[in-house]
């Protein structure tokens, strides 16, 4: 009787490695973008309700409903 001794015994330790690897690169983009305030960094946005009513000859009346005039610095049309 012949005895094989032929296993793939290398396929899941390099799974494993890369497996480790991968996690390992995410959590540490994960804690430089913490740590480093690249989450942080977003602008801040206001809210402000506007409501707009045609006037007469080709005007509009723009009345702030919400929020503060100063949030809005100009209005385009």
């Amino acid at each position: 009787m012949a005895c094989n001794n032929e296993h793939d015994d290398g396929v899941s330790p390099v799974i494993g490695t890369i497996l480790l690897v991968a996690i390992t690169v995410v959590l540490v983009a994960i804690i430089s973008a913490s740590f480093m305030g690249i989450a942080n960094s977003v602008g801040n946005s206001h809210i402000v309700g506007v409501k707009v009513i045609p006037g007469d000859s080709n005007e509009l009346l723009v009345t702030i409903v919400c929020g503060q005039a100063s949030d809005l610095p100009k209005i385009t049309v």
